[in-house]
C-alpha cells in the first residue's frame, strides 16, 4: 500500500496494516 507508506512512514503504516487488514481485504478484495 504505496499511499498508506508515504502518508504515515513506513512503521505506522505496518502496525495500520496489522489493524485493519481483514476490513480493508474485505473492501477491496
Amino acid at each position: 500500500m504505496k499511499l498508506i507508506r508515504e502518508r504515515f512512514g513506513e512503521v505506522h503504516a505496518k502496525t495500520w496494516w496489522e489493524q485493519n487488514r481483514e476490513r480493508i481485504q474485505t473492501q477491496y478484495l
